[in-house]
């Protein structure tokens, strides 16, 4: 009859767990690099919209009061476009907080590798069900707004504009790319 040596059992279930804990290490590093450029995307987010408030002062300065009464309803609508982007940062900042959420559940220490104590998937796919809901909601807001907005803006005004919801859809697009990730590495595991 052979004996089982229960010590190396438990040596090859705690090389087994140092290994996936390592791999998880690793996740986490990229997740907080995400993480930090969401947050540098949503200071530069408000640093256009800090722009943007300064370039409606200083065309206020150079129109005469005739072709200020038409650019006030002309910065109507740029001020919904404003919305549309404070709207964006604010789910970002949620995005960013539900990343940190999904990033701490993954976070394990040695103690908790070892007893096999961990966040369950159930927990992480309902975070980012959270995550996901919250940027179809942006996406929404963001074709209403954008179907509200009038063409008859200034050409600088509405290039501007333009360009600013331009960028706003393409941090989307990565967000969603980054998200569908995320969704396909909690699928697998």
């Amino acid at each position: 009859m052979f004996k089982k040596n229960p010590e190396k059992d438990l040596a090859k279930e705690l090389s087994g767990l140092k290994k996936r804990a390592d791999k998880q290490e690793k996740e986490l590093e990229r997740l907080e690099r995400l993480e930090k450029s969401l947050a540098q995307q949503e200071v530069v987010l408000a640093k256009k919209i800090a722009d943007m408030n300064k370039f409606e002062e200083d065309l206020k300065e150079l129109v005469s009061k005739h072709e200020l009464e038409e650019l006030r309803k002309d910065l109507k609508k740029s001020e919904k476009h404003e919305e549309v982007l404070a709207e964006n940062a604010r789910f970002m900042t949620q995005l960013v907080n539900e990343l940190g959420k999904i990033k701490e559940s993954h976070r394990m220490t040695r103690s908790q590798v070892m007893a096999k104590e961990h966040v369950s998937k159930k927990e992480c796919e309902d975070r980012f069900v959270g995550v996901k809901e919250s940027l179809e909601d942006l996406e929404r807001i963001r074709k209403t707004h954008r179907k509200k907005a009038g063409h008859n803006d200034l050409k600088t005004l509405r290039k501007e504009l333009h360009d600013k919801l331009a960028q706003v859809e393409h941090q989307n697009k990565v967000l969603m790319r980054y998200l569908k990730r995320v969704d396909e590495m909690l699928q697998k595991k």
